[in-house]
């Protein structure tokens, strides 16, 4: 039972996440055949016969149950822009994304850690403030304002590294930096919170009054604390990582599921879109699942019995 409810459940939200995706795409006004043809001038007659040829003329009802039954054979259908099939176009530009998030996540970590356990001493100190002001930042400037930043300022004025495009490792190091960075506000804040009330909890008021070293405190009874939740949103943001890249493959120039995602949107490519908000809603939901588990393995306790304890 254990097993089954929460397969059940991510099978119920992947099919939620399909059909909201399939009408909401229907409501919006334009379809694949006005956005190819009709800016250049066709008359509505092509158009119309464009339309016929792609089949968006079928009933509606019928266009979902032919795809639900096709992305149940793991067929997405086939891209009304390129007409090569959606998993083919996925599979192309998958890698890129994996490398740009994997890259960002093991950023937004080490970054999210340091900031927040600097953020956690107290309040008088330099570094603290500055820490708080990057936690700040993190989490309420847009990705695309610091992306820019980062571009003029180490691309442009200092030459270190290229602004944009694919190659060697270097060209990854901006993207990842910046999408790293913006991951890292949540974990940092968590951390800064968390450990701020580990250290005035009870154990650790009496372990400081016995005169144990603070690492020492740091490493026993703190990291224990905080441990659970912490792994629980660094899981939950490597989703959002993978869902998130777009802005950052755009402005960078680079190729990868998000720009995919962005193109598919402009030319109203629907089996495109369809496939790649399925695809993100799957990792998403896989690593929604890997969180609860790693957190039942860390703390097996049972969620109920949470709050007692900590009182």
């Amino acid at each position: 039972m254990r097993i089954i409810r929460p397969l059940a459940d991510a099978l119920g939200t992947l099919w939620l996440t399909a059909t909201l995706i399939f009408f909401i795409l229907r409501v919006l006004p334009g379809d694949p055949a006005a956005a190819e043809l009709g800016l250049g001038g066709a008359p509505q007659a092509v158009i119309d016969q464009y339309r016929e040829s792609l089949g968006l003329n079928d009933p509606t009802l019928y266009q979902y149950g032919r795809f639900i039954i096709g992305a149940l054979r793991g067929d997405l259908g086939v891209s009304l822009r390129s007409g090569r099939p959606v998993t083919e176009l996925i599979a192309e530009q998958f890698a890129y994304t994996v490398r740009l998030a994997i890259g960002a996540w093991l950023v937004a970590i080490l970054l999210g850690v340091l900031l927040g356990l600097a953020a956690s001493e107290p309040a008088q100190r330099w570094y603290v403030v500055l820490a708080a002001a990057f936690i700040q930042l993190a989490l309420s400037t847009p990705a695309y304002g610091t992306a820019t930043l980062a571009i003029f300022l180490f691309a442009v004025r200092l030459n270190w590294l290229p602004s944009s495009g694919t190659g060697s490792a270097e060209y990854l190091v901006l993207p990842v930096a910046v999408l790293g960075y913006h991951a890292s506000g949540p974990i940092a804040r968590l951390v800064a919170t968390q450990t701020r009330e580990a250290l005035a909890s009870a154990p650790i008021l009496t372990a400081r009054a016995k005169g144990l070293p603070r690492r020492l405190i740091a490493r026993r009874h703190v990291l224990r604390l905080i441990l659970p939740s912490l792994m629980g949103v660094m899981i939950v943001q490597a989703g959002f990582l993978f869902g998130g890249t777009a802005v950052t493959e755009n402005i960078f120039l680079r190729p990868g599921i998000g720009r995919l995602m962005l193109e598919a949107v402009i030319n109203r490519d629907f089996p495109l879109v369809q496939g790649i908000v399925l695809l993100i809603a799957a990792v998403y939901l896989m690593l929604q699942a890997l969180s609860a588990w790693t957190i039942r393995l860390i703390d097996p306790r049972p969620s109920f019995d949470h709050g007692a304890r900590r009182e």
